[in-house]
């Protein structure tokens, strides 16, 4: 009789407490009102205070549960017939994103195992066969196919050995201007090379030299020992060439408190300068009137301040004297 009371419910909860009152109210057939009450009684605790599951995704919920039970939950299992796991790890230095066919996009792991412990690194997929891309942001790539078979996990190694690579592009760093010293050349951050002093010639395009590089966007500088600095960004096409300049025209815009000074002549066809006894460069003349931004001059960037210089031309001429570098900008010294 128990057991039929805690089938009835919340319903039985009612009833009793409609036997409590009638218990209350009458003394006739004790015995009777005993054997419906007394284990109502205990059937209205249960009541109260039902243990069960209470997760929803359980199997054996149960919604009128109000006392959490203590493992107690029963939880389905995964299917092995339908799927399987899928394990992409790598050993580049940089993780690559994988595409899936299926248009699952995934990060690869660093972790190589296929074991219960890496769960959380693999993909759960139906069974069947796919194919698979992938790239890094160091420009390798990978490709292929993979078959997924139920109830078991597969894994495939993205590695430095098996990635593609796209075909290199080169970048061509030159001077055609003389009197700027030697350039060294930086490209994200990496001292990659220097371009020799430019003397004039005029069969001589001007020194420089290349670095193949993998496709993509770099940030490059450049310093000479004149004190000219260039700073830029060059997108590098595989396959292709792309030069890189450096002139005075398209140098960097001067630090405040530092002068430009320009060694000129109209009439000297060649000649040597030096600055506070330090040799600078070489230059031919000229007669035009771009005197800050033209190829054939020798400059040196300084701080403010007075130097001596002095210039031996190609035919044995001397010529010497002061200049003041008080100038945000370009100053222009003549040799006569």
């Amino acid at each position: 009789m128990y057991n039929a009371f805690r089938l009835l419910g919340s319903d039985l909860c009612a009833l009793i407490i409609i036997l409590k009152a009638n218990y209350m109210k009458t003394l006739l057939r004790p015995l009777f009102i005993a054997s419906i009450v007394l284990p109502g009684v205990f059937a209205a605790q249960s009541c109260s205070k039902e243990k069960g599951c209470m997760d929803k995704t359980a199997t054996n919920y149960n919604p009128s549960a109000v006392v959490e039970c203590v493992n107690c939950c029963i939880y389905a299992q995964p299917t092995a017939t339908t799927n399987g796991n899928m394990l992409f790890y790598s050993t580049a230095d940089v993780m690559p994103t994988v595409t899936l066919s299926n248009g699952m996009i995934i990060t690869a792991s660093a972790n190589t195992g296929c074991t219960d412990s890496h769960y959380n690194n693999h993909i759960a997929l139906p069974k069947g066969n796919y194919t698979y891309t992938a790239t890094n942001t160091a420009n390798m790539n990978w490709s292929g196919s993979f078959s997924v078979t139920a109830g078991e996990c597969s894994s495939m190694g993205l590695t430095n050995a098996n990635a593609a690579v796209a075909e290199k592009g080169t970048v061509q760093f030159s001077t055609n201007n003389t009197g700027l010293g030697s350039i060294k050349v930086t490209m994200n951050s990496n001292t990659i090379g220097t371009v020799d002093p430019y003397i004039y010639s005029p069969s001589f395009p001007g020194p420089g030299f290349d670095v193949s590089v993998i496709p993509g966007t770099y940030s490059y500088t450049a310093q000479s020992t004149n004190g000219q600095k260039w700073v830029g960004t060059t997108t590098i096409v595989s396959g292709k060439i792309t030069p890189i300049l450096f002139t005075r025209a398209n140098m960097s815009q001067l630090t405040s408190g530092y002068s430009n000074i320009i060694f000129y002549s109209s009439t000297e066809a060649d000649y040597s300068i030096r600055l506070n006894n330090v040799e600078i460069g070489s230059g031919v003349n000229y007669t035009g009137t771009d005197l800050c931004s033209q190829n054939w001059e020798v400059s040196s960037v300084v701080p403010f301040g007075t130097y001596t210089w002095s210039a031996t031309t190609l035919s044995g001429k001397y010529f010497s004297g002061t200049v003041v570098a008080n100038l945000n900008g370009c100053v222009t010294v003549q040799i006569m």
